[in-house]
């Protein structure tokens, strides 16, 4: 996009299981990408909808009139997640 990083004023992002190695993975895109260290940034999860809870937060802000550009998205990986097995 040709949006400039400093304009973002807000990003949230869904990951309904976090990584120990990332356990906000919000902040890690901010400080990851050149985004300013001031930017809002914070991870949601809420199962089967997390992608669209980060989408509703970012609209709300901003209809709230309280930034003027966000970035909301989701990620997820079924192939890093451990998988438990009942033993029953």
């Amino acid at each position: 996009s040709d949006i400039p990083a400093e304009v973002i004023e807000q990003l949230v992002f869904g990951q309904v299981v976090q990584m120990p190695e990332a356990p906000n993975i919000a902040r890690e895109i901010v400080l990851g990408t050149g985004m300013s260290v001031h930017t809002d940034a914070y991870s949601v999860s809420r199962a089967c909808a997390t992608s669209f809870q980060a989408v509703a937060n970012v609209a709300e802000s901003l209809m709230a009139g309280t930034i003027r550009a966000g970035i909301a998205g989701g990620a997820d990986s079924a192939s890093v997640l451990p998988i438990g097995v009942s033993k029953t």
